[in-house]
């Protein structure tokens, strides 16, 4: 079964911190007030609850699928790890990609790889304000929020995708540099891996 680093660990708390910031700004509200209030300690374990799924969702349904693909796509000419690997073996599906960097960032990266973690941490935490601030704003748009308080949002959102994506940009050149580094047999026997376990 694969370990979770604490790096990751910790970015499961990203969605409930940035909702708890969000909540903040929001005007105050008598009955959440009270609600909160009565709920202590319960409260902060559904806030638990709801960054950890989130964050889950977050990489399943929206980082790995799309905002990867939209780095391929943007990349026309030049190379990240996964157009790269698609390069060397062309039956390679877009997660298999994924996969095999994994495997490879695990057994032959981990001790240069601190800073690159830091790096990918800051970015998924942009992304996620993004996507979160983005339900704010619907939300304060639906219930008829101020001005003051759409704008704070709407730039909150524009702001970290702008930041999330010019530092995810960089993040994959150093992850390219990594890969196209490796030997051409390091780089089969990883494939080797991920394929005979994608058939088991």
């Amino acid at each position: 079964m694969p370990q979770i680093s604490l790096a990751e660990g910790i970015r499961y708390l990203f969605p409930g911190v940035i909702i708890y910031l969000f909540l903040l700004l929001w005007p105050p509200v008598p009955e959440l007030s009270n609600a909160f209030s009565i709920m202590g300690m319960n409260f902060l374990l559904a806030l638990l609850i709801i960054s950890v799924v989130l964050y889950f969702l977050y990489r399943v349904a929206v980082y790995n699928p799309i905002i990867t693909r939209l780095h391929d796509l943007s990349r026309r000419n030049r190379h990240n790890y996964r157009t790269y690997l698609k390069d060397r073996f062309d039956d390679l599906s877009h997660q298999e990609t994924i996969d095999i960097f994994t495997d490879l960032r695990d057994t032959h990266f981990s001790a240069n790889y601190v800073t690159m973690t830091v790096q990918a941490s800051a970015v998924h935490f942009l992304y996620m304000t993004c996507l979160i601030a983005l339900a704010f704003e619907v939300v304060a748009l639906c219930s008829g929020g101020s001005y003051k308080l759409l704008v704070v949002y709407g730039a909150a959102s524009l702001l970290s995708a702008l930041l999330g994506a010019v530092l995810d940009a960089g993040y994959e050149n150093r992850e390219y540099g990594f890969v196209s580094g490796l030997s051409d047999a390091t780089l089969r026997s990883a494939y080797d891996k991920i394929r005979t376990q994608r058939r088991s």
